[in-house]
């Protein structure tokens, strides 16, 4: 594992460990995002092979949006208050395995008419992955002091890339696959965000520009103080309009 101190090297930050804190905060929300548009390709299968309505679907798709909202905010306070690095890998394995068990319901004799178990899987698997986004920022934030634009617009990607992929994952698997589409489609993505997470959890530290590398940092600000700070609730508003036209 990366030393906790370790030194920023040259090229203003561009350390080997800031090398692998983009290149592993990337893939794990990448993966992320393969694992949920695999889920909304596979929205077809559900309807003819599990025998899933499309209004069930669409209470799935919004149960788990309320569910990563909420997650994205108190996962946003949790990561100034506890191990960034663990917070992050525990979440992304956590929602992998829920991917996987989503995938294999059928395999494990769930009906598809039992929908509590559908819905509570779908939340807790939105609920989990919602830690990669904050605290995937503040890692990046510790290895990362100039170019911060550049930088994280390029990290940015990751939500394309990650659509991309699980775009890619589901139209192989109904290539390839035929019986047992849904159970594929979810569950390769699952292990691939798993690995992710795991590889997380093995190599990444918090970089030298951290909170906690800062021993005169103070407690961490309130979220009623977040929201105070200026532009915070005005970039919010205008991020949430951008959002409800994003496909």
């Amino acid at each position: 594992m990366m030393s906790r101190k370790e030194d920023p090297g040259f090229l203003g930050g561009f350390s080997h460990g800031a090398i692998m804190a983009f290149a592993l905060t990337y893939a794990g929300h990448t993966s992320v995002h393969a694992g949920r548009k695999a889920f909304a390709a596979c929205h077809s299968e559900l309807e003819d092979v599990w025998g899933f309505s499309s209004q069930f679907l669409g209470a799935l798709d919004t149960a788990f949006m309320i569910s990563y909202g909420i997650g994205l905010l108190l996962n946003g306070y949790l990561a100034e208050r506890i191990d960034t690095v663990v917070h992050m890998g525990v979440g992304v394995v956590a929602s992998a395995v829920c991917l996987v068990v989503l995938g294999m319901s059928a395999v494990i004799g769930i009906s598809s008419d039992n929908y509590p178990w559908y819905i509570t899987i779908t939340v807790l698997w939105a609920a989990f992955q919602s830690a990669s986004i904050p605290c995937g920022v503040k890692i990046m934030s510790g290895w990362f002091n100039k170019n911060r634009g550049a930088v994280f617009g390029l990290w940015a990607t990751n939500g394309v890339v990650g659509n991309l992929v699980g775009l890619a994952i589901s139209a192989a698997v109904a290539s390839f696959v035929e019986n047992g589409v849904v159970l594929y489609m979810l569950t390769i993505p699952g292990l691939i965000v798993g690995f992710v997470g795991l590889c997380q959890l093995m190599i990444l530290s918090e970089g030298p520009y951290s909170a906690k590398a800062d021993c005169n940092t103070g407690s961490p600000p309130s979220i009623s103080e977040v929201l105070q700070l200026p532009g915070v609730s005005s970039y919010a508003v205008t991020y949430a309009c951008v959002k409800t036209v994003d496909t």
